[in-house]
């Protein structure tokens, strides 16, 4: 067992006198690597392995710039064996980053969690359990949420929110499943987007894509080998986005090979997909304002299609 406690003072700032560090390192087992680097005011805690559960090869690297107003916290748990957890905590000079938080929780072996933070107030949360998951999740802003629950093995996360109040959660249960989020929205302080995706199966992939203002999108995928493709494009107003717009998009799929593809741009669009069994494929695309496109598909091998140019248009379907 080896035990690590540092406390870094750094003099120099202006307002601020003294800032203090605290840092504070548990490793159970052997071959296990800790490397911290803090500036400013931070919090860090690293804990790999337990009195009862011994811990092997696993690496923890911390960077934590700024927290000069507000602390930067960081907290990494890894049990089991070949763990890699990175978190990088700043923010734009001389400011630097305040009030980010990140969580890191991994238990199994040869997981991988990476986190970049630059900006205020931003927080990610990371589980995973298993074999061979990995996560990363990259945060350019301020008061961004992302939370990502992982189990299983050779699960895959992706997620980048660059602007304001962002908020996604992601949530694989199987093997080999997928998904790559994308909220990108202009450094306005406004409402941003929110997210959540459900992937309960093996072989699932999903991939959204949100670029405007207070767009909403839900994927919920149950089964094996779907895969869905969602992007919300809203309209823009000179140099920034419009903090009008709204686009909504709930999809869910619930058997096996099931394949959506939506593309919505403008404002107020909304679309949703419902199909329950195999082998059915949705597509709908949506240009304009004020579209509505809606499917529900039953049994298997149903094919929905649908292309809205303009505004105010209407499609729905139904197939048993």
């Amino acid at each position: 067992m080896k035990k690590l406690f540092i406390t870094a003072l750094l003099c120099g700032a202006t307002s601020l006198m003294f800032a203090q560090n605290t840092s504070t390192g548990d490793s159970y087992g052997t071959g296990n690597d800790i490397n911290i680097l803090q500036t400013g005011q931070n919090n860090s805690d690293v804990d790999q392995g337990s009195t009862s559960t011994i811990a092997t090869d696993n690496i923890a690297n911390i960077t934590q710039l700024g927290g000069l107003a507000t602390a930067n916290d960081s907290d990494v748990d890894q049990m089991g064996n070949d763990n890699v957890a990175t978190v990088t905590q700043t923010g734009n000079s001389p400011a630097f980053g305040n009030g980010n938080t990140s969580i890191i929780d991994q238990d199994g072996g040869w997981n991988g969690t990476h986190v970049t933070q630059w900006g205020d107030d931003n927080n990610s949360y990371s589980r995973q359990v298993g074999i061979g998951n990995s996560n990363s999740t990259t945060q350019v802003g301020n008061k961004n949420k992302g939370h990502v629950y992982q189990t299983g093995n050779h699960n895959a996360s992706k997620t980048v929110q660059v602007g304001n109040r962002n908020s996604n959660r992601v949530r694989q249960n199987g093997d080999d499943n997928k998904s790559n989020t994308d909220w990108n929205i202009a450094s306005v302080d406004i409402d941003g987007y929110t997210g959540d995706m459900k992937q309960v199966g093996n072989r699932n992939k999903s991939k959204v894509k949100q670029i405007g203002s207070r767009n909403i999108s839900a994927v919920n995928q149950d089964g094996n080998r779907n895969k869905s493709n969602v992007g919300s494009v809203t309209a823009t107003f000179g140099p920034v986005w419009s903090p009008s717009t709204l686009t909504t998009s709930t999809f869910g799929q619930f058997g096996d090979d099931n394949t959506m593809l939506v593309v919505q741009t403008g404002m107020l669009n909304k679309s949703g997909i419902h199909q329950v069994g195999d082998m059915n494929d949705a597509f709908h695309y949506q240009t304009g304002n004020n579209n509505v496109a809606l499917t529900l598909q039953g049994s298997n091998s149903n094919l929905s299609r649908a292309i809205q140019v303009g505004s105010g248009n209407d499609y729905g379907a139904q197939q048993n």
